[in-house]
This record gives structure tokens, sequence and C-alpha cells, in this order.
């Protein structure tokens, strides 16, 4: 075997052990399990918000379901079909909403009286955005949006 193979196999082996021990320190995160199930925006700062790609108007009573196998569904208020699904990881206290090639973070905080309170900058499509004036559209863009969403279940919609 030639050096260059060995150097290779060396290489993809260790990219195996970082990946096995990425994927073990995402799962024992407590905010990974503690987050899965179904959730309802309670309060935006603006509405409605639209969310990259294809969730175009979420309002208060939206549904967002994160679901145990890394899936996030959003359905928007009053509606029986989901905008869109996505993909979602957690690394300590960030959220990351993945779409194909595109990633949306978001911080986000689990509060003492059950609610998710998510915070980003990306969570947000500013071409779509629908407010009340241009400053309060610079104000969002320059500060970022904060979703407060509260539990709709007991942990049974995580399936």
């Amino acid at each position: 075997m030639t050096q260059r193979k060995l150097a290779n196999i060396k290489f993809i082996y260790h990219i195996g052990i970082l990946v096995c021990l990425m994927s073990f320190a995402c799962t024992q995160n407590p905010k990974n399990q503690a987050i899965h199930g179904l959730w309802e925006i309670d309060s935006l700062i603006v509405e409605p918000i639209s969310i990259p790609s294809y969730c175009d108007m979420i309002y208060k009573g939206s549904l967002f379901n994160f679901k145990s196998d890394g899936q996030l569904v959003i359905t928007p208020k009053d509606s029986t079909q989901k905008c869109n699904s996505y993909s979602y990881k957690i690394f300590d206290d960030e959220l990351n909403i993945v779409e194909y090639d595109m990633v949306m973070s978001a911080s986000f905080d689990l509060t003492d009286d059950g609610y998710l309170k998510m915070f980003s900058r990306n969570l947000f499509d500013w071409d779509k955005a629908k407010t009340p004036d241009i400053e309060t559209y610079n104000l969002l863009f320059a500060n970022g949006i904060t979703i407060k969403l509260k539990r709709k279940d007991d942990n049974t919609a995580v399936k």
C-alpha cells in the first residue's frame, strides 16, 4: 500500500470518528429532547412573518412541530396543510433550520414558564416582510425578531 493511500485511509477514518462524536454530542443535548413536540406561536413582534422559502404567511397561532427524527413541519394558522418541512439541528443554544442548502439560524431558550423563545435575523424573509412602516422594518432588520411559542401538546405530536 502506498503512502498516499494510507494517508487517505487515515483521513477518512478520522473524519468518521469526528462525525460520530459530533452526532453523539448533538443527541446528548438535553434541549434536543425538550424541544420535541407541537408548539404554537404565542406572540410575534410583527405579523405576518415569512420564513424562507415557502412559508410566506406565518401569523400568531401557526404551528411548529419539532419531530424526534429531526424534521420540522410548519403549518400556518387556520390551515390543515403544511407550508413546508425542514430539518433541524440543535447545537448548545442555537437552532439551525435547514432547507436543501440553506441554513437559517436562531438562538433559542426554553423558559421556566414553558415557552420556547427563538431569536433570529435569519428566520424572516425580509423581501416578503409586511411591516407597518420603513422605520419598523429597519429596526427589525437591525435587531432581528423574536418568536415566542407555547407548547401545544405533551410531546405526543412528535411521531
